[in-house]
């Protein structure tokens, strides 16, 4: 994943992270899911790892799990994990 500056594309920062979710922003984090189960929350700025917690998936193979979603509003990050076809939402705490 790359993070690129708008105003004159120079690249900011970079992640080798192999991502399963599309990435969401929230104020300046960066959430994502990675093939390693993690949830991870970035510094939107720097690319610095903030928090992360793991998952145990169903799918060891990662097959389904390139199809997980999320979403994040306010303190609530909802999660659809496509390995178990579940819906969950956790509040995050700062």
């Amino acid at each position: 994943m790359y993070a690129i500056n708008a105003k004159n594309g120079a690249l900011k920062w970079v992640s080798q992270q192999q991502l399963t979710s599309n990435p969401v922003i929230d104020n300046n984090s960066l959430f994502f899911l990675t093939s390693g189960k993690e949830l991870i929350k970035s510094d939107l700025q720097t690319g610095e790892l903030v928090a992360s917690t793991s998952f145990t998936h169903q799918d060891d193979d990662n097959t389904n799990n390139l199809y997980n979603l999320m979403a994040v509003s306010g303190d609530l990050i909802a999660i659809y994990f496509a390995d178990n076809s579940q819906l969950t939402v956790y509040k995050i705490t700062k």
